[in-house]
């Protein structure tokens, strides 16, 4: 087999009539194929980053109210019960006595969620349409309460699981939301209410914070016939017991009664007296329309959340609030329930109100009588962990630098999950005293969190989980003293537990993604991977800030991979990395500065970047060349920068609803416009930039040159521009044919060199003025990939085009006919690779070449949405996946060169698609081979590839033509 460079021109004919080399003319059948299908993909984990093994005890994955959630273990007869994973059979129900051999599972892979204690057994929800449960603590005990979901309803998904003296009562969801009970048999599981009343069909509903007082069961819930306000109901457990206590109310917060009443106590709660309106201390005994003001209540806002904390001890009842509206710092107050005179200040504590900077008072809790309660001091940027006995000047300060959320109370010491300065989150105990609260045991040592959660007391040990740093998180048991802390039971051996990497970008033939080693160490650290095991590695000892902003946050400028991180919390700095030696240099630190990282974009000699110092309340804008004496700040401002974006070394960014460009001098950066709302979607296409903001109301797409008189619209006629993408040296993008000036289509495609007259609609694709719900617009090899609806609405279809009405075809249909959306697209080695309800797609530009990506591995693995981050590196693909083994890691696949068929199917002009087959001529830069049947002999040392007249071909530039024979 010879190769032919072609510098101009191909002419694949497949009959063409004389091969001329070194003047031996021969006549040659040509058959063209041109490669094009990717073989042996050969996806594979890449690597196990955090190979910790979690067994992951818990009691419930839902909150529960109070903040300072008690979320304990189920305790039944001596042994507690709870959820975990042993990484074999699934999530199961287990049990412990306190011994090794006493914890055991009951029963795998059920997934129970919500255990309870009630009359005498285990209830608990164990998922899907019949997921109640109950237990006797053995497996054959443990079975479904129901075996067929009640009539008249499609789904029965328990939720909200509480005890109420013998009864357990809960929520459904699905296509009614109501309240029901049980008693843990089938029979004795029934409707209570149907809250959600059917006005044409469904009506949307929630019900939340059960809290069961005496004899009745109290809740919130709001329902779409009552306009989604939420409200106070009470329930005895009957239907007719069931009902809304006061429609004047919004928003009830946590409710407690007073200790002293027996019969019907009287309930004290937050609420307001309209939606989102200030928030008040109420009292109710339950009875309908008895909701009242507490009596000498003065005034003091309790609070801005319904959440907030409500303790009563001893008829004092202890709530959070402020003075005024702006609640710019939270406080301790009381209100005596037996004097009534009003609420009096407990703990004051400041703020100055600005985001970030609000000081509050938090996570109340009551052990023999005296208060324990959290304080953030938001000017010290620290918490500190307090007790009182209710006066001011018995406020005593146990640890200043202490924030704890989970507690147990036993044997007359409050356990606590806390952390301070120098620990990580660990087991602490208070007894109230200043030398008798200290650190337990320090399980997971250094600044790692061992996170102690679930805490319950059993059989004379505290059981939690807790995370070592070695085994993961697992049962862990105490005694109460340093020496009788230890591991319980290494539940899961196996290596189940996720670094969860996000943040994916390519750089060179490397991804750079930030992930957590694990180990109770969940700070992000930043590694880098060439898609194999030995060749994925973390970067130094480097933390990643503020992930969610990525990939903005790792920038490419002069073959040198800049990004945000620390060494230590709290410690930021500016990052630079080479991608051939993994060195890692400082270029700036931060330190000292408490700051929230923005954006950072590279130019062609300078990076930007912008961050918000919150000590001086200023958004920043920075630049550097790579060195730190060339690291500037070039502008400040109140506001926050919304985008960057750059050409050549001049950057374009938001701020304050204005325009601005910058050459990297403080001189020289200038505001071009300002418009009546921050512009959007900075696009830089042939130099020039697009964008899009408003004029007047309207949405419109705007262009500009650098200059104020460049800096103007595009036109009038188009409205809600989106999808801004640059091509062929314009820019393509969605938008709605306002004037009717382009035949009064809906939101579709279009293209504009930044003229009125140069702005064409691409095609109207959903045709009668109905919009084709374009998305995800990516420009490949050139060509314009797109999804959109096409003549039957709601169908997801793939398209290719080339800025034409006639280069403008649908490729496939995908999805299976669901209306769902794509997420995510990237081009790899001359195919497009997009993800679809957790799956990997695939399209080589041809109907026949679009489909699910066939490999073994997905088997079992599932893409998650969230974190799929999808994205590619020289001729591979990269995106984060789990499976039930190794939680969720990093994941790679080749790319190999594409083999598929381009025949043509008549003589003409070789650059007109209509003579190829499927209508694609094939693109630039790719390798053809043409299959020859010789009729005579062939010189094959011929270096030259001539075609008689008429047959003359074009060929796109850089195509290589090999003539096997």
């Amino acid at each position: 087999m010879q190769t032919f460079p072609m510098r101009t021109a191909f002419h694949p004919n497949i009959l063409i009539k004389y091969l001329w080399c070194s003047r031996i003319s021969v006549l040659i059948l040509f058959l063209v194929t041109f490669n094009h299908v990717t073989n042996g993909q050969n996806f594979h984990l890449v690597k196990d980053i955090n190979t910790m093994a979690e067994g992951s005890p818990r009691n419930s994955n839902n909150y529960i109210f109070p903040i300072n959630r008690q979320s304990h273990y189920a305790v039944l007869n001596g042994v507690s019960y709870f959820s975990a994973d042993d990484g074999s059979h699934g999530r199961g129900l287990w049990r412990s006595d306190g011994t090794a051999a006493g914890t055991y599972q009951v029963k795998g892979s059920i997934n129970p969620d919500n255990i309870i204690v009630s009359d005498g057994k285990l209830i608990f929800i164990a998922g899907g349409k019949l997921g109640l449960w109950t237990s006797d603590g053995t497996g054959v005990g443990t079975v479904p309460v129901l075996n067929v979901i009640p009539a008249g309803l499609v789904d029965f998904i328990p939720y909200s699981l509480i005890d109420m003296n013998g009864v357990a009562f809960f929520t459904i969801t699905g296509q009614r939301t109501q309240l029901w009970k049980t008693d843990g048999t089938s029979n004795g599981t029934v409707l209570v209410k149907n809250l959600s009343i059917p006005v044409g069909g469904y009506n949307s509903f929630n019900m939340i914070n059960l809290t069961p007082i005496k004899n009745k069961l109290y809740f919130t819930a709001n329902t779409s016939f009552d306009n989604y306000s939420t409200r106070l109901w009470v329930s005895d457990g009957s239907s007719a017991g069931t009902y809304m206590v006061s429609n004047m109310i919004a928003a009830p917060g946590q409710m407690i009664a007073r200790s002293s009443d027996n019969a019907d106590p009287v309930v004290y709660f937050s609420a307001s007296t309209y939606e989102f309106g200030t928030r008040s201390l109420y009292s109710t005994n339950g009875q309908p329309g008895n909701a009242v003001i507490t009596p000498g209540f003065n005034g003091i806002i309790a609070g801005n959340y319904f959440n907030e904390e409500i303790l009563n001890i001893g008829g004092v009842i202890y709530f959070i609030g402020g003075p005024d509206t702006s609640l710019r710092a939270q406080s301790l107050y009381k209100f005596d329930i037996n004097t009534a005179d009003g609420i009096r200040p407990v703990k004051v504590v400041t703020g100055t109100g600005v985001y970030g900077s609000t000081s509050y008072v938090y996570s109340l809790t009551e052990m023999n009588g005296t208060l324990f309660f959290s304080v953030s001091d938001a000017p010290n940027n620290k918490n500190q962990f307090w007790k009182s006995n209710g006066s001011t000047a018995g406020n005593i300060l146990l640890i200043d630098s202490f924030s704890y959320d989970n507690y147990l109370k036993f044997g007359g010491q409050l356990y606590i999950s806390g952390s301070d300065n120098i620990h990580g989150q660990e087991l602490w105990k208070s007894d109230g005293t200043i030398s008798g609260t200290s650190l337990l045991k320090d399980i997971n040592p250094g600044r790692n969190a061992s996170a102690p959660l679930y805490a319950t007391f059993a059989n004379g040990k505290i059981l939690f989980s807790a995370n070592d740093g070695i085994h993961g998180t697992e049962l862990w048991q105490s005694d109460g003293t340093t020496t009788g802390t230890s591991l319980l039971k290494d539940i899961n051996q196996t290596t189940t537990s996720s670094s969860v990497p996000y943040g994916a970008v390519s750089f060179s033939n490397t991804v750079f993604f930030a992930a957590s080693k694990g180990g109770g160490d969940n700070n992000l650290t930043l590694w880098k991977s060439d898609g194999t095991n030995t060749g994925t590695t973390a970067i130094g000892d480097t933390v990643y800030l503020n992930m969610g902003l990525s990939p903005k946050c790792l920038t490419v400028m002069n073959s040198e991979g800049y990004f945000w991180a620390a060494t230590v919390p709290g410690n930021p700095g500016l990052y630079k990395t080479n991608d051939t030696s993994g060195a890692t240099k400082l270029v700036k630190s931060f330190i000292g500065n408490t700051i929230q990282f923005n954006w950072m974009t590279g130019a062609d000699h300078l990076l930007y970047f912008s961050f918000y110092n919150i000590v001086d309340k200023q958004h920043e804008l920075w630049r550097t060349d790579g060195t730190e004496a060339n690291t500037i700040k070039v502008k400040t401002s109140p506001n926050y920068n919304l985008e960057l974006v750059s050409s050549g070394d001049t950057l374009y960014f938001v701020t304050a609803n204005g325009l601005w460009m910058s050459d990297g001098s403080i001189n020289g950066t200038v505001l071009l416009r300002t418009f009546t709302s921050d512009p959007t979607n900075l696009t830089v296409s042939n130099g020039k930039l697009f964008f899009t903001a408003l004029d007047g109301s309207i949405s419109k797409i705007w262009k500009s040159d650098g200059t104020l008189a460049g800096t103007v619209k595009v036109t009038d006629d188009l409205t809600n521009p989106a999808n801004l993408v640059a091509f062929k040296g314009k820019l393509c993008f969605t938008a709605t044919d306002y004037t009717g000036a382009y035949g009064k289509v809906g939101t579709e495609l279009f293209i504009t060199d930044g003229r009125v007259d140069g702005t064409l609609l691409v095609k109207d694709i959903h045709k009668g003025g109905v919009s084709s719900n374009l998305s995800l617009v990516n420009s490949l090899n050139g060509s314009l990939y797109f999804f959109a609806d096409g003549a039957t609405f709601g169908v997801v279809e793939l398209w290719k085009s080339d800025g034409t009405l006639t280069g403008t075809q649908k490729i496939s249909n995908v999805g299976n006919g669901k209306a769902e959306l794509p997420y995510k697209m990237v081009g790899c080695n001359n195919k497009l690779f997009f993800l679809l309800s957790d799956t990997l797609w695939e399209s080589d530009g041809l109907q026949a070449g679009t489909h699910i990506v066939a490999d073994n591995i997905f088997a079992g693995v599932k893409i998650t949405s969230y974190n799929g981050n999808l994205t590619s590196a020289g001729n591979q693909v990269f995106f984060a996946a789990s499976n039930y083994q190794y939680g969720q890691e990093l994941y790679a696949g080749n790319v190999t060169a594409p083999v598929l068929n381009y025949a043509s199917v008549a003589d003409g002009n070789w650059n007109n698609p209509a003579i190829w087959m499927d209508n694609v001529v094939p693109p630039e830069g790719y390798n053809v081979t043409i299959r020859s049947k010789v009729v005579g002999n062939i010189n094959t040392t011929c270096n030259s590839l001539s075609i008689e007249s008429p047959g003359a071909l074009t060929v796109n530039t850089g195509i290589n033509i090999a003539v096997l024979h």
